[in-house]
């Protein structure tokens, strides 16, 4: 636990410890105990790194949060000092999905300069395409789209307080992939005129498509503040960006917007998309021998700067 009640996990290495990664958890329930972010975990330890994995509340609580770059950064340093558990000064982040656009956005704040890498794993370039794709493309995940309807239907709209509590529960269903009678039950007991609502929002395309035209017209200063490519030209840190070619939540295309606006502002970036990851999940194949060495060359770059 950190000085201010932070918490986070910790791998330490069997061995001399070559360096310290800050993991970052995306917007899943399990958040730092999520299965994926632990086994990564435990494999960099096992590799030599020193691994801290944070736990934040708001993106566990799937909140997008102006202000959690600031807490990340907050954190990061606050990991950097527990010269009891490290003897490390600087740090490389890792973060997927929302949370690698996160890191990279503290990293953009970070004045002193502790971060000296980060890998971010199938980000957005800006909020604002990300949910434009996800509102408005019927091939898109629904997890990550009932995320963005529960925090953007009450910024657009008076919203009953019922509405956001069962796209939450369906949201929370959708990733336990556990029974929807949780959910079920709670919309079944809804009103029929929020019954009508729900279902609405939730499978009509033409009604998607207007909230996603109302949202980008009615919070465009509160999403610049998620527009990395607006703000990346202030990190220092060596940025790598992987991306799963077919990545159904946030699209490829993203990276490379970003690895051009990054580019453009002569910021020291590498871009890797590749048919072996999907949204943050691995899926190798025999037949997928150039690709994988395609990816562990890429990795080695990552942690070449990681090790330095």
């Amino acid at each position: 636990m950190l000085l201010n009640g932070e918490i986070f996990d910790w791998y330490m290495p069997a061995q001399n410890m070559r360096s310290l990664i800050i993991l970052v958890h995306g917007m899943s329930p399990a958040a730092h105990r999520d299965p994926r972010i632990i086994r990564l975990a435990a494999s960099l330890s096992s590799a030599g790194f020193a691994v801290a994995v944070p736990l934040l509340p708001e993106i566990r609580d799937a909140k997008i949060d102006p202000e959690s770059p600031a807490h990340l950064l907050s954190v990061i340093q606050q990991i950097v000092k527990r010269t009891d558990l490290h003897p490390f000064k600087k740090v490389s982040v890792i973060g997927p999905s929302f949370s690698g656009a996160v890191a990279l956005l503290a990293a953009a704040r970070d004045t002193q300069r502790q971060i000296q890498s980060v890998l971010s794993i199938g980000a957005f370039s800006g909020l604002s395409n990300g949910l434009s794709s996800l509102l408005t493309r019927s091939d898109m995940d629904d997890y990550a789209r009932l995320i963005i309807l529960e925090n953007f239907l009450p910024r657009i709209q008076k919203t009953n307080p019922d509405i956001i509590k069962a796209i939450k529960l369906i949201r929370e269903d959708n990733w336990h992939k556990r029974d929807p009678q949780i959910s079920q039950s709670f919309v079944n007991s809804l009103p029929k005129n929020l019954k009508i609502f729900l279902e609405d929002v939730l499978h009509n395309k033409e009604t998607r498509e207007d909230l996603s035209h109302r949202i980008l017209q009615n919070n465009r200063d509160f999403l610049q503040q998620f527009n990395v490519s607006l703000h990346g030209g202030r990190i220092t840190a060596s940025i790598f960006l992987l991306h799963g070619r077919d990545d159904n939540v946030i699209p490829a295309s993203e990276s490379r917007i970003l690895y051009q606006s990054l580019r453009e502002k002569e910021r020291e970036v590498s871009l890797l998309t590749t048919t072996l990851l999907s949204h943050g999940d691995s899926r190798f194949s025999v037949s997928d021998a150039g690709e994988i060495l395609r990816f562990l060359f890429f990795l080695s770059r990552f942690f070449k700067e990681v090790k330095k």
